[in-house]
Formats: structure tokens, C-alpha cells, sequence
């Protein structure tokens, strides 16, 4: 369990460090993967648009408005 906690901590880390969180798949560790060179044809542009970008750092804050909605009305309809 510990060995797994640590590889989490240490994977989470890298992810802001290179940039995956903010930047998502076109970030750092995967431009350096696939080569600079190669993006806009994995891609289908070299650069994301203003759009792709927002909608891959709004993911999280919409995700946990999504689930705590949910949450709060299935408990509401739930008996007892």
C-alpha cells in the first residue's frame, strides 16, 4: 500500500511539474513522447484553441459540480 501511495504522490507531481495538469495531453511529458514535429498531425493542429484549453482546465470544477448535483438529488429522492 505504501509503495502505491508514493507512486501516486510522486506521478501527481510530475504531471503538474511537466505540465499534463494545466495543459492536458498536449502537455510536456507527451509533446516530448511524440516530438514537437509530430503534434499536428496526433492533434490535428500544432497549437489547442482557446476552447480546448478551457474545456480540459474546467474539467475538475465541473466534474465535482456534476457529482456533488447528483449526489444531493438522489439523496433527496432516497426514503428515510
Amino acid at each position: 500500500q505504501q509503495n502505491y501511495s508514493v507512486s501516486i504522490l510522486v506521478t501527481a507531481i510530475l504531471f503538474v511539474v511537466f505540465g499534463h495538469f494545466l495543459e492536458g495531453p498536449r502537455g510536456g511529458i507527451w509533446l516530448a513522447c511524440i516530438g514537437s514535429q509530430s503534434a499536428e498531425e496526433a492533434y490535428g493542429s500544432a497549437t489547442p484553441s482557446r476552447c480546448e484549453r478551457w474545456a480540459w482546465r474546467l474539467r475538475w470544477p465541473v466534474y465535482v459540480l456534476m457529482y456533488t448535483s447528483l449526489r444531493s438529488a438522489l439523496n433527496a429522492g432516497a426514503p428515510g
